[in-house]
C-alpha cells in the first residue's frame, strides 16, 4: 500500500476553448498545502494562517524592481 506522503499531487486537466484537452497541470503550491492540511484535519483558521505565511514568504523572496531614478 503506497504511503500518502510519497504519492504525487493530483493533476488538473486543462481544456481549451476549442474543446481540446492539453497536458495536465500540477496543482499549485497553495492548493497542495491546503489539501495536506485538510487531510490532517487541521482547523480552517490554521489552514488560513499557513497559507498566509507561505504567501508572505514567496513575496519576500521575489526581487524588487529598481526604479530608473535609483540606477547610476
Amino acid at each position: 500500500m503506497p504511503d500518502s506522503k510519497s504519492t504525487p499531487a493530483t493533476s488538473q486537466v486543462v481544456t481549451s476553448a476549442s474543446g481540446l484537452v492539453s497536458e495536465p497541470r500540477p496543482k499549485k503550491l497553495l492548493d497542495q498545502v491546503r489539501d495536506a492540511i485538510k487531510r490532517k484535519h487541521y482547523s480552517p483558521r490554521t489552514e488560513e494562517s499557513y497559507a498566509n505565511w507561505i504567501k508572505r514568504l514567496i513575496r519576500s523572496q521575489q526581487p524588487t524592481p529598481v526604479s530608473p531614478a535609483c540606477k547610476t
